[in-house]
C-alpha cells in the first residue's frame, strides 16, 4: 500500500471523460496534468494537486526540416540542452 491505497488492476482509459467517470464510480484514481482538468468537473470527483512533486511529462518537439526561423533554432537549442532537475 502507498498512502493507504492498495494497488489493483491498472487501466488506461481512452479519454479524460472516461477516466473521470471511473473515478466518480469509485473504481480508482486518476493522475492528470493541469491542462487536462476540465472546467466542469464530474459529480463525485474531487481535485487535489500534489505539492512538492515534480513529475516529468514526455514531450516531443516537431518542426519542418526546411524551417530556418531564428526563433525555432533557439527553441531547438534550449530543448536539446534541457535536463530535468534531479
Amino acid at each position: 500500500t502507498a498512502g493507504g491505497m492498495i494497488q489493483g488492476p491498472q487501466r488506461k482509459s481512452p479519454n479524460i471523460d472516461t477516466s473521470l467517470s471511473l473515478v466518480a464510480a469509485g473504481l480508482g484514481v486518476s493522475f492528470k496534468v493541469p491542462h487536462e482538468i476540465p472546467g466542469d468537473s464530474h459529480r463525485g470527483v474531487v481535485w487535489r494537486p500534489f505539492s512538492g512533486v515534480s513529475i516529468p511529462v514526455p514531450t516531443t518537439l516537431v518542426w519542418r526540416r526546411d524551417d530556418n526561423s531564428p526563433l525555432l533554432a533557439k527553441l531547438v537549442t534550449a530543448a536539446r540542452s534541457f535536463r530535468w532537475p534531479a
